[in-house]
């Protein structure tokens, strides 16, 4: 833990004092400890505690602490929600581009456009998921069937 700690503390010694603030500073120290723990199995925590959720909250640096305390490979919903991201990254396009990186991991992961499906459209790129259905032989049904338009009054 105390090696976490200092490692973190290390890496953001070199980042500017202008990138992030001490609500920033102490949720990356926790969020820091949080993986490390995870990692080696140290922890029966399932997710940060909200005490550290409400530090990131009162940050004025979100955009900074989503790149500095995110994973590089968000492989679920899980490792986001463990952060409480859906609580403090409150800038639409942040949001959007984690979302889009999880959507993308995700079916590089599975290879499942369904998998996927709830992410892309509520990035309301319908199109991508079709595409993703389309490429997949066994799933052309359900390619045919989302490719509908449900604003005709039909549906």
């Amino acid at each position: 833990q105390l090696l976490a700690v200092a490692h973190t503390i290390l890496e953001l010694n070199e980042i500017s004092r202008s990138d992030i603030d001490l609500p920033g500073f102490r949720f990356l120290i926790a969020a820091r400890l949080f993986q490390f723990e995870c990692r080696s199995h140290q922890t029966c925590q399932q997710r940060l505690e909200w005490v550290d959720v409400a530090w990131a909250i009162h940050s004025g640096c979100k955009a900074s602490l989503a790149k500095l305390s995110l994973p590089c490979e968000i492989v679920d919903w899980k490792t986001l929600s463990a952060l409480g991201v859906g609580y403090w990254l409150d800038s639409p396009d942040e949001l959007r581009k984690v979302i889009e990186t999880l959507a993308k991991a995700q079916f590089l992961k599975n290879r499942s456009a369904l998998a996927v499906m709830p992410w892309y459209l509520a990035l309301q790129k319908k199109s991508v998921f079709l595409g993703l259905l389309k490429s997949s032989v066994k799933q052309r049904s359900m390619y045919s069937f989302f490719a509908n338009d449900f604003s005709d009054p039909r549906w």
